[in-house]
């Protein structure tokens, strides 16, 4: 009976040991499961915010692919504007190109209206300056004549020419015919009487004849007498 109850007693040893490393063990795994059970739920709740994180992504790429399909739509806008602009530029450009050449031919048929203009405006002046001119400054004269003075080899006009008395007294009337008279054209006469006075001899009575006389005329004429048509 003694070797049978040592026998079991060191049977009942054994197996408690095992008993106790199996529930070690035991305890191990659970442990490690445990642990493993935490690492999963972080990794899922690691998987749910990445999945957060990429919807917004995915929302934030697709309203930068809206944003750029409004840019590219406006972009479009732009560049048909752009367009318009540069066909719009285009026709000016035509319009303009078709004014000028409008206004070359106006201004030939201007200049020869004006010349034709200014011919009939020298014959009123052959009409009435004679009489004006003894009325106002007593003069006695012929009829006007255009002549042409050389000097220093080129020929200077003067569209009225004639010669006079006031009493007995020689006087030498030069006169120029202008429908306008502004101080440019006072100036040009001024300096072609500067030309002409040298190559005559006692008293000159000087004047301008037309439809207008300009005040800026007026400023500079000095001795120059300007004559209105409507004067009389």
């Amino acid at each position: 009976m003694t070797g049978v109850s040592t026998v079991d007693s060191e049977l009942y040893k054994t197996i408690i040991t095992i008993v106790d490393e199996r529930v070690e063990e035991i305890k191990v795994t659970r442990k490690g499961f445990d642990d493993l059970k935490s690492i999963i739920g972080e990794l899922a709740e690691a998987q749910k915010a990445s999945e957060t994180r990429l919807g917004r992504l995915e929302a934030v790429v697709q309203e930068l692919a809206e944003a750029q399909k409004a840019s590219e739509t406006r972009l479009g806008r732009l560049e048909a504007v752009v367009q318009e602009l540069a066909e719009a530029q285009k026709d000016l450009a035509e319009a303009q190109k078709r004014t000028e050449i409008a206004l070359q031919g106006m201004a030939k048929e201007v200049g020869a209206l004006s010349q034709n203009f200014g011919f009939g405006l020298e014959d009123i002046a052959h009409v009435v300056l004679p009489g004006y001119l003894k009325r106002h400054y007593k003069i006695e004269m012929g009829e006007f004549e255009r002549k042409f003075f050389e000097v220093n080899g080129k020929l200077v006009e003067i569209n009225l020419f004639a010669e006079g008395r006031i009493k007995k007294e020689k006087i030498t009337v030069l006169g120029e015919v202008k429908s306008r008279i502004y101080e440019r054209e006072t100036k040009k006469f001024k300096k072609d009487l500067s030309k002409v006075l040298p190559l005559i001899e006692g008293k000159v009575f000087k004047l301008m004849f037309g439809y207008l006389v300009h005040p800026s005329a007026s400023k500079i004429a000095e001795d120059i007498k300007l004559i209105a048509s409507y004067q009389r």
